[in-house]
């Protein structure tokens, strides 16, 4: 019987960190490609009333990292995916590929919920304040340290919402996660206030969680109903194409011609296809990232097909924006670049990848040559400092891959040019993923880029999602995850006047911490 009574007790020792695992599992169905933004929610909801009885840092830690642990783990555990390529030979390393990078993550929500236990008390409104503050600051570290990994932050469930997706347009991404983490964890600490009986204090929070709640939702619903998805450039078309190329097979020499002569027929004028072009004086046509190496691109006969692929467009001005893997033929260094070719062939300018993905194209504080004898993989070199592509009256902003989920790169782009028209340009490679939920999640973090710039994003992928927003994230049209094709359309317009968030970035996020701040130490000094 003493054995039996061991185990129980072992048992329930262990329950609150599987409640913890199993919260943070729920939470993470908010995000692409669930869409279950209730169940985050839910999630943060039921960790909070975890989270009120910590009695010590330590188990504040292990109830943060259990938590973080199973929303990381759910939304990453496609990484694991880019293995599968050559299985064979990285098969030993699919474990940490699948875990790694949840575990780190999670130590920054353990550390959070550390604080929160060590510089509060149980039961007490003070903690529920302080948490929110934790959270959210540590979410905004985590956009930066170490190089930096803003993926799935909670403001990214209102993917699916566009009204309560809007809010990013005045605040960020970070400040409606702030409203995210405040709604959900509000939500469990309204719950246990009112089985304490105390009525008073949980119905006055709620009042608050339905009141901001609400507000977001009409601002947002307002400011849909003003919008014209029609807002575009009547003479200004652009062709997105994606040529749907395996990651097992995109670079083997023997069908690198084919995969060139898919590109060039998706991208060639066909009348029964694109019909009459009508007045238009413009088009852009967009490749997606790495879409060839720059030792094809320079071969003269690819050049011409490449030129007179853009030549049977029956269009005054034609350019292609292609995705390219650069060698510099000087220092002999790698790059991630984005080629800007006119009509006759000719690169008139080039932007260089600049904010890396670590491990997967340099390894981090070494120097990009060094694994190269070890190893046998080159590393990339980022690009020396930070442009914008421009076509006439028009500043294009170009992010390739990764670049795009980094609010900050977007802002510093856009506030680079005084053009009256912006246009966010990003290609990617999703292939190596499959289909699985880290492409849709690239994809919404596309969304929200052109909800903060007010800029519409044109998007390639080699295969993922591509497609184009306007510059209220509203979908102008998708090419799905396996899909061999392109998509015309009009060029969307960027809004007349600069959004909040690119004139003021972080400040309002920033500005809600310190009022959340000094409420946390009034309530503190009072014990509440």
């Amino acid at each position: 019987m003493s054995e039996i009574s061991e185990q129980n007790q072992h048992w329930k020792r262990l329950l609150p960190f599987l409640t913890a695992f199993i919260c943070g599992l729920i939470a993470c169905l908010g995000l692409p490609f669930w869409n279950i933004w209730p169940a985050t929610l839910l999630g943060f909801a039921g960790f909070y009333t975890l989270l009120d009885r910590i009695e010590t840092t330590r188990q504040g830690f292990l109830y943060g990292f259990c938590f973080g642990f199973g929303y990381f783990l759910l939304g990453l555990y496609w990484i694991g995916n880019a293995l599968f390529i050559n299985w064979d030979e990285y098969w030993w390393a699919y474990p940490f590929a699948l875990l790694g990078l949840p575990l780190f993550l999670s130590c920054f929500w353990g550390l959070a919920i550390a604080i929160t236990a060590r510089y509060s008390a149980q039961k007490t409104l003070h903690r529920f304040v302080l948490s929110i503050i934790s959270l959210s600051l540590i979410e905004w570290v985590r956009g930066w340290a170490f190089t930096g990994f803003p993926w799935n932050l909670p403001g990214y469930i209102w993917n699916a919402q566009l009204e309560l997706a809007q809010l990013s347009h005045v605040t960020g991404i970070h400040l409606l996660s702030l409203a995210t983490i405040f709604w959900g964890l509000g939500t469990g600490y309204f719950i246990l206030s009112f089985k304490r009986g105390q009525k008073r204090q949980a119905f006055g929070l709620l009042l608050i969680i339905l009141a901001s709640f609400s507000a977001s939702f009409l601002y947002g619903h307002n400011r849909l109903s003003e919008t014209n998805q029609t807002n575009a450039d009547a003479k200004h078309k652009t062709l997105i194409v994606q040529p749907n190329i395996g990651q097992d097979i995109k670079w083997r020499s023997d069908l690198m011609l084919d995969h060139i002569g898919n590109l060039l027929s998706l991208s060639r004028y066909k009348p029964e296809e694109h019909g009459d072009l009508g007045k238009t004086e413009e088009l852009y046509i967009i490749w997606p990232e790495t879409a060839m190496s720059d030792i094809y691109f320079n071969h003269e006969a690819i050049r011409t097909a490449i030129s007179n692929t853009l030549k049977s467009w029956p269009v005054n001005k034609v350019t292609l924006f292609t995705g390219m893997l650069h060698r510099d033929e000087q220092n002999g260094a790698y790059y991630n670049a984005l080629y800007q070719v006119d009509k006759s062939g000719t690169v008139i300018d080039r932007y260089d990848k600049s904010h890396l993905v670590p491990f997967g194209e340099y390894i981090p504080y070494l120097p990009p040559d060094f694994i190269e004898p070890l190893v046998g993989i080159v590393g990339f070199r980022p690009g020396k400092e930070p442009k914008n592509l421009t076509t006439q009256d028009t500043a294009l902003i170009p992010l390739i891959c990764y670049e795009v989920i980094f609010p900050n790169i977007g802002r510093e782009l856009f506030n680079l040019s005084k053009a009256k028209n912006k246009i966010t340009l990003t290609v990617t490679n999703d292939a190596w993923y499959g289909d699985a939920a880290g492409p849709y999640q690239h994809h919404a973090m596309a969304r929200f880029r052109a909800i903060e710039s007010g800029t519409p994003v044109l998007r390639s992928a080699n295969t993922g999602i591509s497609g184009a927003f306007n510059s209220y994230g509203q979908n102008l049209g998708n090419i799905d995850y396996g899909i061999r094709g392109n998509l015309l359309i009009d060029t969307p317009k960027s809004l007349s006047k600069t959004t909040s968030y690119t004139r003021l970035g972080n400040l309002l996020f920033f500005t809600t911490l310190s009022i959340f701040a000094l409420l946390f130490i009034v309530l503190k000094k009072g014990r509440h």
